[in-house]
This record gives C-alpha cells, sequence and structure tokens, in this order.
C-alpha cells in the first residue's frame, strides 16, 4: 500500500490546548469540513519542513564560516 512504510501514520501524538485555541480549532473544523486531527498533522508537518530549512541553512552558514576560519575556502 505504501511504498515507504516509514509514512504510515500510526504514532499517537497529544498535544493540549487551552479552551480559546481548542475552540478557534474547532470553528475552522466547522468552517472547513475538515477532521481535527488532519488539519493539525498538516500544519504540524508544514512548519517542521520550515525549521527543517532554516535549520539547515544555519547549519550550512556556520560550516561555512568554519571553513573560511580555517582558510579551506575563500570568502
Amino acid at each position: 500500500m505504501y511504498a515507504d512504510p516509514k509514512l504510515i501514520k500510526d504514532d499517537p501524538f497529544s498535544v493540549r490546548l487551552d479552551a480559546y485555541r481548542r475552540a478557534e480549532l474547532q470553528r475552522l473544523v466547522n468552517a472547513t469540513g475538515g477532521q481535527r486531527a488532519a488539519i493539525v498533522r498538516r500544519w504540524i508537518e508544514e512548519r517542521l519542513d520550515q525549521e527543517m530549512e532554516r535549520f539547515h541553512a544555519t547549519q550550512s552558514a556556520g560550516a561555512r564560516q568554519q571553513l573560511r576560519g580555517s582558510h579551506q575556502i575563500p570568502a
């Protein structure tokens, strides 16, 4: 069914929200007709992708600075 078995979504994850955020989320679920878990999973995945891009950019910049400091690459 899945080309990569790691893509199977069988790892439950709990998140605690305050009453205000839960109500906002529920309004969105009601308005879109989506499922709460699917909406939150999509947000988490999108945000994780953004953070990983930023992390890798930071790591790459740090590595370049270290190499420049050791004179292994030109500035």
